[in-house]
């Protein structure tokens, strides 16, 4: 659902694309009650990697998880391994997530 120029809804989650804008619109809406789709939960999980919110964003992709695993919280949980330097676990994790999301 278009909000305005630039700026999209999906749910709860609210979020502008402008990078400056990220701090606001994560501080505005707080802690997202219910379930994330996948997309809702992406654009969580991304927004907050990109700003460094890096125990949020692992809280975020966890709820993600727990609730729908899938090839949206599988790649950003290979990702988040990525970023700490663990090549192993990043490969293991997509390998998991392949097993996963075949079945």
């Amino acid at each position: 659902m278009l909000q305005a120029a630039g700026e999209l809804a999906f749910g709860a989650v609210e979020v502008a694309p402008v990078e400056g804008e990220l701090p606001q619109v994560l501080q505005r809406e707080g802690p997202v009650a219910g379930a994330l789709s996948d997309l809702e939960g992406g654009i969580m999980v991304d927004a907050l990697t990109e700003l460094g919110r890096y125990p949020e964003a692992l809280t975020t992709l966890q709820r993600m998880v727990d609730l729908k695993p899938g090839v949206a919280s599988f790649t950003r949980i290979s990702y988040s391994y990525e970023l700490r330097g663990d090549t192993v676990g990043a490969k293991e994790a997509l390998d998991r997530g392949s097993v996963r999301c075949r079945r």
